[in-house]
């Protein structure tokens, strides 16, 4: 039996998937700037016009990736949050075993929205655009659970919702960059399992 054969629309998906695939692994490794469309051509196995073919350039790359990030990432899980009438603490360790796991499967997703948020702080971009979408609907979605969670009195509130909602997110930030600077010497699932044991007793009542 002939092996069914694959449609333009099936080809063109893999090439675009290959080409999003090589440009997240590359800004992540070497940076934004310093990667090339002939960069992500080599690391895709496609011509440099091929690239040029998916995408006009690099803004547009990087948008793509942030947008399939908040897309299939970020968004869902958000709305899992919401949708969840498990108590604010258990809501916070939901956060937190999902940071682990996603950064387990796939660092790169969750580093590229903080490294480029670094590489483009101040510019106004349409990738920039994204990453804020994604910022403010995480910090929406934190401020709601610490909010629950000071009303009902299950968590310990040492300062607003929001300021709560800010240091957990900044301190989830420091913790992948820290990763990602010493990831030769250290071992992330263990990284993140104290990380989550100290931010859970921290909060807890």
């Amino acid at each position: 039996m002939q092996p069914k054969r694959r449609s333009n629309i099936e080809r063109r998906q893999e090439s675009t998937e290959a080409v999003l695939d090589a440009a997240l692994s590359l800004f992540v490794s070497g940076g934004y700037q310093a990667t090339t469309m002939s960069d992500i051509a080599r690391k895709a196995g496609l011509t440099k016009g091929a690239v040029y073919f998916y995408f006009k350039d690099k803004l547009a790359l990087v948008t793509e990736l942030l947008e399939r990030s908040e897309r299939t990432l970020y968004r869902p899980f958000f709305r899992q949050l919401e949708e969840s009438d498990e108590p604010a603490r258990q809501k916070i360790a939901q956060f937190l075993n999902w940071l682990a796991r996603i950064a387990a499967e796939n660092r790169d997703e969750l580093l590229l929205p903080v490294l480029i948020s670094l590489e483009f702080h101040g510019e106004a971009s349409p990738a920039f655009d994204v990453i804020d979408s994604i910022r403010r609907q995480m910090r929406e979605e934190l401020v709601a659970i610490f909010n629950r969670g000071g009303a009902d009195g299950t968590l310990r509130m040492d300062a607003a919702p929001t300021e709560m909602a800010d240091t957990l997110m900044a301190f989830s930030d420091g913790l992948l960059l820290h990763w990602y600077r010493h990831e030769q010497e250290l071992d992330g699932a263990a990284l993140a399992r104290s990380a989550r044991n100290m931010i859970l007793q921290g909060i807890r009542r």
